[in-house]
């Protein structure tokens, strides 16, 4: 709490604006477009893998924000000061930091894949003002934000070499998306069983229970998806620069629209708006895993097309 109110006493306008734009580096929109973005348009291996890697963090996350159940930084000290803005997407329990987790799996899945040098060191610092960042906002404590910082490393080191493993070995492939399933539906019966609390320890809550269903949804996807590719699909990345503009574009666009529409029609459908925010995302992850990327040839043909009328 005293590093927190030390920033506080180092806060201005310019460095406010500064990092209420930084820390949206860790927001889940922009987290998933990045992710999106590698798995349709770069490379579909390590897309998944940060995808893989950024979903299971959050149900580790969640598991230890409804285990330790610490409340955000001006409910403990309502003297601190939070800067404008920034308490609406500091959703939820304050230990562990969910941005700060994001950004280190999205970015840290970047650094190991990329060779370059210059990339690497910007994807580090990348992550580092992140976590700042959400301390500087007053939104998490040191601890919330080193912690983050672990448990992103931990996935950037041991996810990629365990899929990797399961992927040549084709007995275990399913493996991995069994293991993301069952500890999703765990992280339900967890959040479902979780005392509520009261005030606003109930909304941290309440947002715990809508995050372990987000997770269980596209869990129930993920072999799904990945078994319609490995079998069916078998979509090519490569398209010529404009149309991969274009791909992600219109992919995204339909993604948020997926994601806001579907939300009062469900809502409206099934009394249990949880159960409605699961086959929400599901059908999210099978779109964006396994329906825009039937489009990937027609990308992918507009490429030759340019190249064919070019060579004439």
């Amino acid at each position: 709490m005293e590093f927190i109110k030390l920033l506080e006493t180092h806060r201005n306008p310019i460095l406010d604006r500064f990092f209420s734009v930084i820390t949206y580096f860790g927001d889940e929109i922009l987290i998933l477009g990045a992710a999106f973005i590698v798995l349709w348009c770069i490379n579909k291996r390590v897309g998944y893998t940060i995808i893989y890697s950024l979903m299971l963090g959050v149900t580790v996350n969640q598991f230890l924000k409804g285990f330790f159940r610490v409340p955000r930084l001006w409910v403990r000290d309502p003297s601190l000061s939070v800067v404008e803005g920034a308490k609406e997407a500091a959703t939820g329990y304050s230990f562990p930091s969910g941005h700060t987790q994001n950004s280190t799996v999205m970015f840290g899945s970047v650094a190991r894949s990329v060779k370059k040098r210059i990339v690497r060191t910007a994807m580090v610092w990348l992550i580092i003002v992140v976590g700042f960042s959400r301390m500087y906002l007053g939104v998490h404590t040191p601890a919330d934000v080193i912690t983050s910082w672990a448990i992103g490393a931990f996935l950037v080191l041991g996810v990629y070499p365990l899929l990797d493993r399961a992927e040549n070995r084709r007995a275990f492939g399913t493996l991995p998306d069994l293991f993301f399933l069952a500890v999703s539906a765990a992280l339900v019966i967890f959040a479902e069983l979780s005392p509520a609390g009261i005030g606003e320890a109930a909304e941290f809550a309440e947002e715990g229970v809508t995050n372990a269903y987000m997770t269980l949804g596209v869990a129930a996807s993920f072999a799904i998806v990945r078994y319609l590719d490995e079998r069916k699909i078998r979509y090519d990345v490569k398209a010529v620069w404009w149309a991969q503009i274009l791909k992600c574009l219109l992919g995204m666009a339909v993604v948020l629209g997926l994601r806001i529409g579907l939300k009062p029609v469900l809502g409206a459908v099934f009394k249990d708006r949880h159960i409605g925010t699961a086959i929400r995302y599901f059908i999210i992850a099978i779109f964006a895993g396994a329906v825009w990327p039937l489009t990937f040839r027609f990308w992918g043909g507009l490429g030759r097309k340019s190249r064919d009328v070019k060579t004439l």
